[in-house]
């Protein structure tokens, strides 16, 4: 692993310590004793989950080298914007035998080969014991994700995010409801245009190896899948770094999309710092929302044909089957026998199926009037009410010409 990068890890925690325990005013977090005993905790925790993954990276280097000598073939991306089917989509690809894609637990506690190897190994030896651990587990698994099943259902062995592989960097954005006056976790929201290009460099070497790693430690030759909205403002160095790699892009109408996150992430900023500066934070959210669907539309319209295509939320809500089928045939991906016949089980389970997350952009602070003035040139662009996958080579002339 380079150095420089672990350098800046520990540079990037010295910075936490002082932004997040400082009094001053103008920040978002709050200044509760609630903020201050969570942040002290988080604090006095870090160092050791960095130390855990650090170590099995640096093993790796011993042990596993043969991970850097793995070929990543047409890696296939989920983006798009937050609360717009992403996790449905990516729950249904997973479903197709010829991919591969990391699991929870993988994504939170063994992004390296050793620790991988270490937990299976584990895993094994608890089966010969009859379980017991696994019965724990499962029990602190329902504790410890209950809480998300109305708005991002998950167990520790679904399929998930691998954004959190960057928690090793102290780069994940999930951070940003911890500390949400860090600049640097912004700044990955506009990673393609905000991030100095050999910092960016760095960081997408770094996500290639961790792939590099989920791969060789499957012993798998299937293709690689992964889902991140959060991949969304760094599709342009993705699409560089892997040039053979296919996006799917997830895009819901904006009110509906922003709404559903600020209310989702308005329980854990309560319940992390007690109070916080929501107008002024829901407002930056809502603005890096919006460049979202900009650069998606930008970058991924200037792609090759066959390699992006764009999915309105109403196509995967009324006929998931019919749309999985089209976007394979869009992007050249063949559609498997066996997973076909899948699919019309997990259609008839996504027809029957309902969130039970209820928000409406009224019980936010955001002006509507203001959302509507920023993306009205995003809704003259795409259609969100469209029903149909719509491959990117085939976007209208004047969407592909403003990009």
């Amino acid at each position: 692993m380079p150095l420089t990068l672990f350098w800046q890890t520990l540079g990037r925690y010295a910075r936490l310590v002082p932004i997040a325990l400082s009094p001053r005013r103008g920040r978002l977090a709050g200044r509760s004793v609630r903020h201050y005993v969570v942040s002290v905790l988080l604090l006095a925790l870090l160092p050791l989950y960095l130390a855990y993954h650090w170590l099995g990276l640096l093993l790796d280097e011993v042990f596993f080298r043969g991970y850097r000598r793995v070929r990543i073939v047409e890696p296939v991306f989920i983006v798009g914007v937050p609360r717009s089917g992403t996790s449905a989509l990516h729950a249904t690809l997973a479903e197709d035998g010829r991919f591969t894609t990391f699991r929870t637990w993988e994504c939170l506690f063994a992004v390296s080969v050793t620790w991988r190897r270490f937990w299976w190994a584990a895993a094994a030896l608890d089966r010969r014991l009859g379980r017991p651990g696994a019965r724990l587990l499962a029990a602190a698994e329902r504790r410890a994700f209950g809480a998300f099943d109305a708005t991002h259902p998950m167990t520790l062995q679904s399929p998930e995010e691998d954004h959190f592989v960057f928690m090793p960097l102290l780069y994940c954005f999930i951070l940003v409801a911890a500390f949400p006056d860090a600049p640097w976790l912004w700044r990955f929201g506009r990673l393609d245009e905000a991030v100095a290009p050999a910092e960016r460099r760095r960081l997408l070497a770094f996500y290639r190896g961790c792939v590099q790693r989920h791969l060789y430690a499957h012993a798998t030759d299937r293709r690689f899948l992964s889902k991140n909205p959060t991949f969304s403002p760094l599709v342009a160095a993705l699409a560089r770094s892997f040039p053979d790699a296919r996006f799917l892009c997830c895009l819901r109408e904006p009110r509906e999309a922003v709404s559903s996150q600020l209310s989702v992430l308005h329980g854990p900023m309560t319940a992390i710092h007690g109070s916080y500066r929501v107008a002024a934070f829901q407002k930056r959210l809502a603005e890096q929302l919006a460049h979202y669907y900009e650069h998606l539309l930008a970058v991924l319209n200037r792609l090759p044909q066959q390699r992006a295509v764009f999915i309105p939320a109403p196509a995967l809500r009324g006929q998931l089957r019919g749309t999985v089928i089209a976007t394979y045939e869009a992007l050249a991906m063949p559609l498997d026998t066996a997973f076909s016949t899948r699919l019309v089980e997990l259609d008839a389970r996504a027809r029957a199926g309902q969130s039970a997350h209820r928000h409406a952009l009224a019980d936010s602070t955001l002006d509507e009037a203001w959302l509507r003035n920023r993306l009205a040139h995003v809704h003259q662009r795409f259609d969100f009410n469209s029903k149909q996958p719509a491959p990117a080579g085939h976007a209208p002339e004047r969407l592909r010409s403003s990009a």
